[in-house]
């Protein structure tokens, strides 16, 4: 078949260019611009924005630079990379006193009838579609008071989401605020760790 050649080809590994490349390719560029040709009036807006470019590819081999450092630390170390304890956002959703969108028609119901600070898993109730998920969280609408816990997980399931029926400000008590704290405990828990890859290996040595 003729798209076969093509396919492989379109599959093959790209060549890739280095940090310390794209640094050396950068000087050899500037170096470039000490030609005597360059001094003429007619090439000055050329070479200015040459430099720009050399010194916007510097910024960009710093940037790597620095990302390569974070994450060699971040392998290397023997702490989750993050922690529900100190990464999640937790706020409050007033009230919705109009007609309820469609959309939240089954969250809404799901809760109304949930006890106080009983949380359920947001997510199942968005699409997948990120677009559609970010509209479904930033329009949200209930008939009743909600508390909402979000924790940025990264890797491959991205950002958790946890809502509950909060109690009514003229409930608050130390008894809520208990409960509040409990049920907090309880989505961490639910929370797998993001290990480093030094803390994988630590656990596969004491397995072993």
């Amino acid at each position: 078949m003729v798209y076969r050649p093509t396919l492989r080809k379109n599959e093959e590994k790209k060549p890739q260019l280095t940090r310390l490349e794209l640094f050396q390719l950068a000087n050899s560029i500037e170096l470039s611009l000490a030609e005597p040709w360059t001094s003429k009036n007619s090439w000055q807006e050329v070479v200015l924005n040459v430099f720009e470019l050399t010194s916007m590819m510097k910024k960009y081999f710093d940037h790597l630079d620095n990302t390569n450092n974070n994450m060699k630390a971040l392998h290397e170390s023997e702490n989750p990379a993050r922690e529900p304890s100190t990464n999640c956002n937790i706020h409050l959703i007033s009230k919705c006193n109009k007609e309820i969108d469609s959309r939240y028609c089954i969250l809404d119901f799901d809760l109304a009838n949930r006890e106080v600070f009983d949380f359920v898993d947001l997510n199942l109730y968005i699409s997948n579609d990120p677009i559609k998920k970010h509209n479904f969280i930033r329009d949200i609408q209930l008939s009743v008071l909600t508390g909402l816990y979000r924790y940025p997980y990264g890797n491959y399931l991205g950002t958790l989401n946890f809502i509950w029926k909060a109690s009514n400000t003229e409930e608050t008590s130390e008894y809520y605020e208990t409960l509040k704290a409990q049920m907090i405990t309880r989505i961490n828990d639910t929370i797998p760790i993001y290990c480093t890859r030094q803390m994988r290996e630590n656990m596969l040595q004491k397995a072993s």
